[in-house]
């Protein structure tokens, strides 16, 4: 292993692996405002040049659009922003309906051939939304609440999206947006999901962290 990726002024708070001219790059995000890419291979930062120009000041992303990195960013007015980070131009913003200032988490993913946004509000009496990162446009939401940590993947083939609330987790199908499973109840608040492409949902809680190995099919309604 390589020496520590160094450029942030301050602490790194997200990180994602993206693929940019056939090779995975790392994308960082910092409480310093920047977000920087970083070559895997050598731990050079790409483009160190246009760093100053990757400004966010809300929850970020990052995933693949038509080929290119981007970061995705929630803005304090609540515009939902995708950054070409070649080329450090916003592609699309969201439409009129805002996500308000308490966007606290979100998750980017493809649901059919479209990249999608799962966006998390702070405020226990908005539900999930679901955004088109090409158009800009909502593609509806999810029927729960969610106020902490969110994740989501391609399992088999199905976009899989995990939702947190305190002390309970719920994993779901979003072509169909129909929970996979029951409600996960925890002793503790949950800080932080993730779920892997074989299906492994990990869940942190206090200084526990719990694995199920098994995605279930969705449940009936």
């Amino acid at each position: 292993m390589g020496g520590p990726f160094t450029g942030h002024t301050d602490a790194v708070c997200m990180a994602a692996v993206v693929e940019f001219d056939g090779q995975s790059v790392a994308v960082t995000g910092s409480y310093d405002e920047t977000i920087r890419m970083w070559n895997l291979n050598t731990g050079e930062e790409i483009d160190a040049s246009r760093a100053g120009k990757r400004h966010w000041t809300g929850a970020v992303g990052a995933t693949t659009l038509n080929g290119r990195p981007v970061a995705l960013t929630v803005t304090q007015d609540g515009t939902l922003r995708v950054l070409d980070l070649t080329t450090d131009r916003s592609t699309t913003t969201s439409p009129a309906d805002r996500h308000g200032e308490s966007v606290q988490n979100l998750a980017v993913t493809t649901i059919g051939d479209r990249p999608a946004a799962i966006i998390a509000s702070g405020n226990s009496s908005d539900p999930v939304k679901i955004w088109d990162l090409a158009t800009g446009n909502a593609l509806g939401g999810l029927p729960t609440r969610a106020t902490g940590a969110v994740a989501a993947a391609t399992v088999n083939g199905q976009p899989i999206a995990v939702t947190t609330s305190y002390q309970t987790v719920r994993v779901w199908e979003l072509t169909t947006r129909r929970q996979i499973g029951p409600d996960l109840h925890f002793p503790k608040p949950v800080t932080e999901v993730a779920i892997s492409v074989d299906g492994h949902v990990i869940v942190c809680f206090d200084r526990d962290i719990a694995v199920f190995t098994n995605t279930p099919a969705p449940r009936e309604h």
